[in-house]
């Protein structure tokens, strides 16, 4: 690139510019003689007409001045061309000025005395004169326009000094000439200019790409060859000998045949001998060559030449040195199969694999099953988080070498399906021989991985399936099935294999249809709201609801929200289902008695939707009702999950003046903390401590600190799980602002609840 650097050619700026000045020096040239000559013709003849030397007498010196100027520029001609252009523009625009100033002093020196015809005579050369002139000089434009000024200055001039007022309106018409004059000259220049430019630009492309072929002829691993009829080499060029590594003479030496049967090997090479041995032409063969120790691809091209009467006379052809390409395209047939951080096989092998051996299985079974097995890190996302993205894809390098050496003495492949998922694929005798596998797999991974300075302990989920015997199974189908078992482990907790069998393809097909249900369910009225009565504690009289979804199932009955809500925060149907939740609960607060309130709950998923706010003001709005009378609760767990986002969030709803709760109160393990982070209203003591009252292990000093924690943190109290009066009254005389529970009613759909309570 450096040579390349040096020999560029110029900008086209300069191209144009000198291209500008060449075009000028030679329109000048071509006029220069025509010039003169009519210069000395014009003078001559205004010499020798009678009466038009006039009262002055001077015309012979006039004429003498112009012969005099016109021959020093023909003797001046060939000296002017080599001058710089600068100072040939200055000295032409010099001669010009004086030679324009000669003509214009001629009305002034012949007018005074001559008759009118002689003044119209010398007016019409004059205006020859300035054409002629201004035309030749057109492809200089300070040159042409002083040579229409001055002669048209003295014209002037002259006609001041005459009576005749007619005069004057010649002037007039002689300016217009001298304006037209000059508009012509200048296009003349301008489509000189324009054409230089065209000149310019062919010339500076042309001289540009003779530059870059000549780099590539230097540059490309490219050269001739010929041989004669003997094939011996009679054209060798010297990066063949640099390729080759083998001098002129030797080369020269040995027929060229001989070379290839001695470097080449013997697969890569048979077809060009039969095109050579049949005189046939051959395109971009590629030939392996062993030269001295080192690989290298050859791609030869070769035609056979013959003489007039047909007689072979040898090969002439162009040999390219594609080792490089060669090279990479092994590598690329290796990243095809390999994966390129771990080095495992990938996913296109993969199902390349799995087709074969399905196909395979089926037709002839093996004394071997298939046995599939999927694995995911079940930390590999925290790790990443903590630590980053190189150290967590240094963590899958050391993951894959400790997974590829758990392999040993089994027959076994393993995979990187991508991201922190692996699979392996085994041949065993039966279920037994593949869970054995995968408890030395477990042990092998108890010793932590390590990863730079760290001792990082991988643990992973597996999904088993085994290919079934005699049965026409899909790659797909056998991939899902270790996919389904994996989650299942993952769902049991990870760090654990689970085997795919019918009974769990039951329960998955049977959750994959409650799913399909559950969507048909927010179309179909299936869904509703139940509300159960929250009570005042001191009056005994119901302060607000708290809505429960329910499910009411066309065929399978009512369904609790143990099972469809984790259903549906696992499949992202909570949000319609909250948003159902939110316009349900606005609608029914419209229908209960403004000094009620109703009270939703907040899944962990909802919180972190930034749609959620604007949903339950639009609700609110919609519904015509005030902020005041809603209650958001929220738990411990869903709050864990992100509590910045969450914060910000309760801390808005704050603002609007709705009301929100900490629900199940106490069975976190940070409880206190939050009661500090979050703008809480209430706080809700979970069912399982009034639950306990009166038992052996009486939760009742439990509650009295969660009241005295709550009255010192001005925040209300509402007792949950209330079942007996006589926890009723406890929680009463402990303090509780608000109870709910079975006795004092159970969740019912709203044309369904009883009186206000009488207790």
């Amino acid at each position: 690139m450096d040579t390349l650097a040096h020999s560029i050619p110029p900008t086209p700026a300069d191209y144009k510019a000198r291209f500008l000045i060449a075009a000028q020096r030679d329109y000048t040239r071509g006029s220069t003689l025509f010039s003169a000559a009519a210069q000395v013709f014009c003078a001559l003849i205004m010499l020798f007409v009678p009466g038009v030397n006039g009262e002055t007498g001077l015309l012979p010196l006039w004429a003498a001045a112009i012969c005099t100027l016109s021959i020093t520029l023909l003797l001046l001609q060939r000296r002017w061309q080599n001058w710089d252009h600068k100072l040939f523009e200055r000295a032409f625009f010099i001669y010009s000025l004086l030679l324009a100033a000669c003509w214009a002093a001629l009305p002034i020196v012949t007018f005074p005395g001559t008759s009118p015809d002689l003044q119209v005579f010398i007016s019409l050369a004059i205006a020859g004169v300035i054409g002629a002139g201004s035309f030749t000089r057109a492809a200089y434009p300070k040159v042409f326009t002083s040579w229409i000024v001055v002669i048209c200055t003295g014209c002037a001039i002259a006609i001041s000094m005459m009576p005749d007022k007619l005069l004057w309106h010649f002037l007039l018409i002689v300016s217009c000439y001298c304006l037209v004059i000059s508009v012509i000259s200048y296009k003349l220049f301008k489509t000189l200019q324009a054409r230089s430019h065209s000149e310019a630009e062919l010339a500076h492309r042309n001289e540009f790409m003779g530059v870059l072929l000549n780099e590539l002829e230097h540059s490309l691993s490219d050269w001739l060859w010929e041989t004669d009829a003997r094939f011996t080499l009679t054209h060798i060029s010297p990066r063949l000998m640099r390729v080759t590594r083998m001098s002129e003479q030797e080369l020269a030496a040995r027929p060229v045949t001989e070379l290839v049967r001695e470097f080449a090997c013997n697969e890569s090479y048979q077809e060009l001998t039969e095109c050579v041995r049949a005189r046939k032409p051959f395109s971009r063969v590629v030939v392996r060559f062993d030269l001295k120790g080192s690989s290298h691809w050859w791609e030869i091209t070769g035609k056979p030449s013959f003489d007039d009467s047909g007689r072979f006379i040898g090969y002439r052809g162009v040999c390219s040195d594609v080792t490089a390409r060669q090279r990479a395209s092994l590598g690329m047939a290796y990243l095809a199969e390999h994966d390129s951080l771990t080095g495992l096989k990938n996913r296109s092998w993969f199902l390349q694999y799995l087709q074969v051996q399905t196909q395979k299985d089926t037709l002839d079974p093996p004394p071997k099953r298939l046995a599939l097995m999927i694995l995911d890190i079940d930390n590999f996302k925290p790790i990443n988080d903590h630590y980053g993205h190189s150290f967590g894809d240094k963590f899958l390098v050391r993951f894959s070498e400790r997974l590829q050496s758990a392999l040993g003495g089994w027959s076994s492949h393993a995979v990187r399906l991508g991201g922190d998922e692996f699979a392996i694929i085994l041949h065993v005798t039966d279920l037994d021989e593949a869970k054995q596998f995968s408890r030395s797999l477990f042990t092998q991974f108890l010793t932590p991985l390590p990863v730079y300075q760290h001792a990082i302990k991988a643990q992973f989920s597996i999904g088993l399936a085994l290919l079934p015997r005699g049965e026409h199974t899909t790659p797909q189908h056998l991939i899902l099935n270790a996919d389904i078992a994996m989650y299942e482990a993952k769902r049991l907790g990870g760090q654990t294999l689970v085997n795919f069998d019918q009974a769990l393809g039951e329960r998955i097909s049977e959750r994959q249809t409650l799913i399909h249900d559950l969507k048909a369910a927010l179309d179909t009225d299936q869904l509703s709201l139940y509300l159960q009565p929250i009570v005042e504690a001191s009056k005994q009289s119901i302060d607000h609801y708290e809505a429960l979804l329910r499910w009411q199932h066309p065929t399978r009955g009512m369904i609790g929200p143990d099972i469809f809500i984790p259903l549906a925060e696992e499949t992202g149907l909570i949000h319609p289902l909250g948003n159902f939740v939110i316009k349900q609960a606005c609608t029914l607060l419209a229908a209960l008695p403004e000094t009620q309130g109703l009270a939703i709950n907040l899944s962990a998923h909802q919180l972190v939707d930034p749609a959620l706010y604007s949903n339950i003001t639009e609700a609110l709005l919609e519904a015509n009702v005030s902020p005041s009378r809603l209650t958001l609760e929220v738990t411990e767990s869903a709050l864990m999950q992100n509590a910045t986002e969450a914060k910000i969030l309760l801390e808005r709803f704050h603002e609007l003046g709705v009301t929100l709760a900490l629900d199940d109160f106490g069975t976190g393990y940070s409880s206190l903390a939050y009661l500090n982070l979050f703008p809480f209203d209430t706080l809700k003591i979970d069912r399982s401590f009034v639950n306990q009252l009166g038992s052996v292990k009486d939760s009742q000093p439990i509650i009295s600190t969660i009241i005295l924690l709550a009255r010192e943190l001005d925040l209300r109290v509402t007792a949950e799980g209330v079942e007996t009066e006589a926890q009723a009254f406890l929680l009463k005389e402990l303090g509780c602002h608000a109870l709910q529970g079975y006795y004092f009613g159970r969740p019912s759909p709203l044309e369904d609840l009883a009186l206000p309570l009488t207790h």
